[in-house]
């Protein structure tokens, strides 16, 4: 699988899709597929509060922050992250965050569709794959 390094982060990505930076935002898809995964990094003074920018998000969306729509969890490298999936505007939406000590990853997934079982878990994968660079965060 090929890897992808940002400016904090890496992540693995399936050797059949594409990757792009579109406006410093890098971009991976599946070129037969119905959307795409964007990750952003911002950098903080401190250790961001996930739930506080998930409703951040979520507002730019009209969305109303609800717990129990939105997952806590442990990435696989040991980052605390949330995800929530949405419907906006007639697209599927699921939005991951990631926290570090000093970067903030906002990690989307939009589709024209919601992905059928067997993409969900390559997005899942893709996600689950990204680590911060310690020595950069």
């Amino acid at each position: 699988m090929p890897y992808f390094e940002g400016v904090c982060f890496e992540l693995e990505y399936p050797a059949h899709w594409e990757a792009e930076i579109i406006e410093d935002i890098p971009a991976f898809y599946d070129p037969a597929g119905a959307g795409a995964i964007q990750i952003a990094s911002l950098a903080r003074d401190a250790m961001p509060e996930l739930a506080l920018e998930m409703t951040r998000y979520l507002a730019r969306h009209r969305i109303a922050y609800e717990s129990e729509a939105v997952t806590a969890y442990r990435s696989v490298h040991g980052q605390p992250a949330m995800a929530c999936e949405f419907m906006s505007q007639e697209r599927f939406w699921l939005v991951t965050l990631m926290g570090a000590p000093s970067h903030l990853l906002i990690i989307t997934y939009n589709s024209d569709e919601v992905p059928a079982p067997e993409e969900a878990r390559t997005i899942s994968a893709v996600i689950n794959s990204v680590r911060f660079f310690e020595e950069r965060i």
